[in-house]
């Protein structure tokens, strides 16, 4: 169970560092399972509404097995009166539907028929495999083969993003994007999380923003773990792109 991101480097380094070791034990199964409760706008120019998602994604340890991301619920977005249709990427014109968002995935939905599952593993446009780290596919061998020491993990993080980006502040902002990730929904072993937090905490703008809620207004908590049941997925679903 992981606690909120947003904290104190003191509290990043010292306090939850210890909880991630503690918290999260390096244990076999099929899938790694995380379970939360998210949100989703609906973009309409500058004036975003947003609403609650509950949602759960299943990253399958082999290959060989489809990895998956199923909405259970979320709430009727309205735009604001007088509001710009959706952005890219929204299915609907209409001045409501459904969405939710989690990590760099999002999906809107005109119906908001639930749950609704999506596979992840199988999408054809390069890039899109999954898992992945800031758009890099990653398998779970190589998460579970990543460093514990901070400094060598920034260097494989540095190394995963290319040689592309020479820019200091940009490439940091890449390290985080890519630490959160590894963080929230991605089976990284204990050692290597707490790693992850010292590695945020000694970025140069990581500040705290106070106490952190869900959309539900709840202390923000993430579950996950190591389970060998299979996804609980609707009816007649066996792989939706």
């Amino acid at each position: 169970m992981l606690t909120s991101l947003v904290m104190t480097p003191l509290e990043i380094a010292e306090s939850v560092t210890e909880k991630a070791a503690v918290q999260t034990p390096d244990t076999a199964g099929r899938y790694w399972h995380t379970r939360g409760v998210n949100s989703g706008a609906l973009l309409r120019g500058d004036r975003p509404t947003r609403g609650a998602c509950r949602d759960e994604t299943w990253v399958a340890r082999s290959p060989a097995d489809p990895s998956w991301w199923i909405v259970h619920s979320w709430t009727r977005l309205d735009a604001a009166e007088g509001g710009e249709p959706p952005g890219p990427g929204a299915s609907s014109t209409d001045q409501a539907h459904y969405a939710c968002a989690r990590g760099n995935r999002a999906i809107t939905s005109p119906e908001g028929e639930t749950p609704y599952a999506q596979r992840l593993n199988s999408f054809a446009e390069p890039g899109s495999s999954w898992p992945d780290v800031n758009g890099r596919a990653v398998s779970v061998a190589e998460i579970e083969r990543l460093p514990t020491d901070p400094g060598a993990l920034r260097e494989v993080l540095v190394r995963w993003q290319g040689p592309g980006e020479t820019d200091d502040r940009l490439r940091d902002q890449i390290v985080f994007d890519q630490a959160a990730e590894l963080l929230l929904e991605l089976p990284t072993p204990a050692g290597v999380r707490a790693s992850l937090f010292r590695l945020m905490a000694d970025l140069p703008e990581v500040r705290s923003l106070g106490d952190v809620r869900d959309p539900l207004g709840r202390a923000a908590v993430l579950e996950s773990g190591w389970t060998d049941a299979a996804p609980d997925l609707p009816p007649g679903v066996s792989g939706k792109k």
